[in-house]
């Protein structure tokens, strides 16, 4: 067997977390946080915690499970986890070359979710691929081409800083606003919950 690489995973920063809550926010919503020490939680979750969970290498459908799970579970902001979990699991699969396909049954699934383990005894790593199976069918590699290229190219250079992330994904988040201002319209399930 030869030696195969493999892709360094990379995670969003927590001020990129901070910056994709601000835009959230931006749209509907109240800023706040329930507790500024649980902004990382998912970054930790996706990062760490899943891979002593599993005792094994876990793979970036479960780590990017792990990051939805922690951001709509652990509650950091006053208003909008949810929608900061699905933006930043989003943005988690995007940094590692795949595009997450927002569908309409994502704020039930948010929901559902964050329900299921704020009302009752649950185990993490079942509710996390559980989320991992929701998922699978949503991620699509990004296709090669200028943008990939960029991406790469701006990874490779450094660290994921602010002004870079403003530059360069404020334009591919305005589809994933668009998404969510869709969804928004669409279904109102989001503001009866805790």
């Amino acid at each position: 067997m030869g030696n195969r690489r493999y892709a360094k995973i990379r995670y969003p920063t927590t001020n990129i977390i901070e910056r994709l809550h601000e835009i959230i926010i931006s749209q509907r919503g109240f800023s706040g946080y329930v507790s500024k020490g649980l902004v990382d939680v998912g970054i930790e979750w996706a990062s760490t915690n899943i891979e002593y969970a599993l005792d094994k290498t876990p793979t970036l459908l479960l780590r990017g499970a792990a990051m939805m799970y922690a951001y709509t579970t652990f509650h950091a902001y006053s208003d909008g986890n949810k929608r900061t979990a699905l933006m930043s699991t989003a943005f988690f699969f995007f940094l590692n070359h795949y595009f997450l396909i927002i569908t309409d049954d994502a704020p039930e699934f948010t929901r559902d979710l964050a329900i299921t383990c704020l009302d009752k005894p649950h185990v993490p790593l079942d509710e996390i691929r559980k989320t991992a199976e929701w998922l699978r069918m949503k991620i699509a590699p990004l296709p090669s081409g200028f943008g990939r290229g960029f991406l790469t190219f701006f990874l490779t250079q450094g660290s994921l800083d602010v002004q870079m992330f403003d530059a360069f994904f404020d334009k591919r988040l305005e589809h994933v606003k668009g998404r969510f201002l869709a969804l928004k319209r669409n279904n109102h399930v989001d503001q009866n919950l805790p």
